[in-house]
């Protein structure tokens, strides 16, 4: 970004959206030129396109950047405090206040107590200070998230950031041990692992649809489609009901244990499943909903007979 005349540039984190993009265009609006940040390059686009959009519209330079803040306001206020700068606290005179740059959350009527770190912050602040900024201590960033259309920093400072510090490594040690990864190689142990169990979860489902295949095959014409299965996962109850549906083209049932009686899924290759859904959630005490080849939803009533019945009543009524 080139330097314009007399303007100001201002960082503004999170700007890609909400309250951010909101204060990136109200800081060019003033005139000032605007650096977008996006805390991933992920969102990069994003920044650029706001960015763009901003200098179009105010005639100011504009730059867009993917930077993870939070690790740079860490590598500045340790090097502000390694410096050991003195912290000065005063109360200057109203015609000496009028001349400084200071930040304030809201105007002050009176004195204002002015607390000062040269080359590095100017503030009003009526709290308690060290003398020096090497009484803090080391700085340590403990996490940052988006808030509000900016960025929330929690931190550790002096002695409890050695604690955090302290526990962290405990906890790397307790995981390196598990994971059987020496120093620096728990992230790639830990990746490994995860591609492991992910190929492992892709070859139990592409079993487990092969299972339901071979389910959906065993039905007889005029048999009722209407199952109990215990301990289904919610993806596998809906894909054991497609697979009767598409096998039979009748409307089907498949139940499992959830909620405080069964989880369900309706099914009815060229039909309308909400009609049936409806009429049992109201027979059933159930609740859910969906589309006309696919419902889902849960019932409270715990007594399979009851829920057989209701299917046969239906296919003896010609509903189904």
């Amino acid at each position: 970004m080139t330097e314009s005349e007399n303007r100001r540039c201002a960082v503004v984190t999170g700007s890609t959206r909400g309250i951010g993009r909101a204060v990136a265009r109200e800081l060019a609006a003033a005139g000032m030129n605007v650096v977008v940040n996006s805390s991933s390059g992920r969102s990069l686009p994003a920044a650029e396109a706001v960015a763009a959009e901003i200098a179009e519209e105010f005639g100011v330079e504009t730059l867009a950047v993917a930077a993870n803040v939070a690790d740079a306001a860490e590598a500045e206020a340790n090097r502000i405090v390694w410096a050991d700068l003195p912290v000065q606290a005063e109360y200057p005179a109203p015609e000496v206040l009028a001349t400084l740059t200071y930040r304030s959350k809201k105007a002050i009527d009176g004195a204002v107590r002015i607390v000062t770190i040269p080359g590095a912050d100017c503030c009003a602040c009526c709290g308690t200070h060290v003398e020096r900024t090497g009484q803090i201590g080391q700085i340590k960033v403990m996490g940052a998230m988006n808030y509000k259309g900016g960025t929330r920093i929690t931190l550790a400072c002096g002695g409890r950031a050695l604690t955090a510090f302290s526990r962290m490594l405990e906890e790397q040690a307790k995981l390196r041990a598990q994971f059987s990864a020496k120093n620096g190689q728990l992230a790639a142990a830990a990746q490994r692992q995860a591609d492991e169990l992910a190929a492992q979860k892709a070859r139990a489902a592409q079993l487990e649809q092969q299972v339901f295949a071979y389910t959906a095959a065993q039905v007889q014409e005029g048999d009722q489609p209407v199952l109990f299965v215990r301990d289904l996962s919610g993806d596998s109850l809906r894909r054991l009901c497609l697979a009767l549906s598409e096998h039979t083209h009748r409307p089907c049932a498949v139940f499992t244990q959830g909620g405080q009686g069964y989880a369900y899924c309706l099914a009815w290759n060229g039909g309308d499943a909400r009609v049936l859904a409806k009429a049992m959630n109201a027979a059933l005490n159930g609740r859910g909903g969906g589309k006309p080849e696919l419902c889902s939803g849960s019932v409270a009533e715990t007594d399979l007979d009851k829920v057989t019945a209701f299917f046969q009543e239906q296919e003896q009524a010609g509903n189904i």
